[in-house]
């Protein structure tokens, strides 16, 4: 069961739209939701993306954290075939933020990432997901090549 344990207001309407949606997931797939937020990320991230670079370049991992910080305090680091992020201050977590109370994740951070990595720079990425609501987050991508052709 979803319960709201507080009636506060996410910060945003960009947060309350996330919020919204992944509670949405959960409640809908209940056991699940954590893959399918990871999906629905990464089409989220590669939107995301493509509304930035219409506004400035992304050339590096600093770019992109300066980018998500709308978000969360984002860094990203680089180690060897990886790309190590810690997320904290986060303002799309439904538990923390929106206050919701349920069994499990529905965080759509490790698609946001790979999605918006993968338009950026044009690599595939599988992702490694530690969540700890409320804390600091961290989520690997390993980085597994070149996207595929399309069409």
């Amino acid at each position: 069961m979803i319960r709201r344990k507080s009636n506060k207001s996410a910060p945003s309407v960009e947060s309350a739209i996330i919020i919204g949606y992944s509670v949405g997931l959960k409640s809908i797939l209940g056991f699940g939701s954590q893959a399918m937020s990871n999906v629905a990320g990464k089409f989220v991230g590669k939107e995301l993306c493509l509304y930035f670079k219409s506004k400035e370049r992304f050339e590096n991992l600093k770019d992109v954290e300066r980018a998500l910080s709308i978000f969360a305090d984002v860094r990203l680091r680089e180690e060897d075939d990886r790309i190590v992020a810690e997320i904290s201050n986060c303002k799309i977590c439904p538990k923390r933020v929106g206050g919701y109370e349920f069994k499990g994740t529905a965080c759509p951070w490790g698609g946001i990432l790979a999605g918006f990595l993968e338009e950026c720079f044009g690599k595939r990425f599988s992702m490694d997901i530690n969540l700890k609501p409320g804390e600091v987050c961290v989520i690997t991508l390993k980085i597994e090549g070149l996207p595929e052709p399309k069409g």
